[in-house]
């Protein structure tokens, strides 16, 4: 993997919010359904779920963008350590972008910091539990439920 850096010159914001052609956000629930709150949170979970398991593309940018924030703080010299927090399905994200990160890079993460995770749904459900094992050693994993 070859890091491009930044044009120093030109003043830009570290992240970018990605608006790719093609890219669709999960439906909205209709609010004005005489559905329950729990129906509604379900389909909330159910459409974040089914979007980054079953849709690839929409996965890739994901992990993409979660990739690329890291990699440039990684690359930082100023940068000594890597906290990663994350919440219910950013958890998920969170861990398969851990896994797929250059040694380099893992090495500086020194924290997981993760609330309200799904993940053991994920390893029961999608077998995710079978890759657990090509997760880098991180120093600390806090969970909070």
């Amino acid at each position: 993997m070859e890091h491009h850096p930044q044009d120093t010159k030109k003043v830009t914001p570290s992240l970018r919010i990605r608006q790719d052609k093609g890219f669709r956000s999960p439906p909205v629930p209709n609010l004005s359904l005489p559905a329950s709150g729990f129906i509604t949170i379900l389909r909330q979970l159910e459409n974040d779920v089914a979007g980054y398991i079953c849709h690839n593309a929409m996965r890739e940018q994901v992990r993409s963008f979660v990739l690329d924030a890291l990699l440039r703080l990684a690359y930082r010299p100023d940068v000594a350590g890597i906290v990663i927090n994350s919440h219910s399905n950013g958890t998920v994200i969170a861990l398969d972008v851990l896994r797929s990160l250059p040694p380099f890079a893992a090495k500086k993460v020194c924290a997981f910091v993760t609330a309200g995770s799904p993940l053991r749904k994920y390893a029961t459900l999608f077998t995710w539990g079978e890759h657990i094992a090509t997760v880098p050693m991180v120093e600390t994993w806090k969970n909070f439920w």
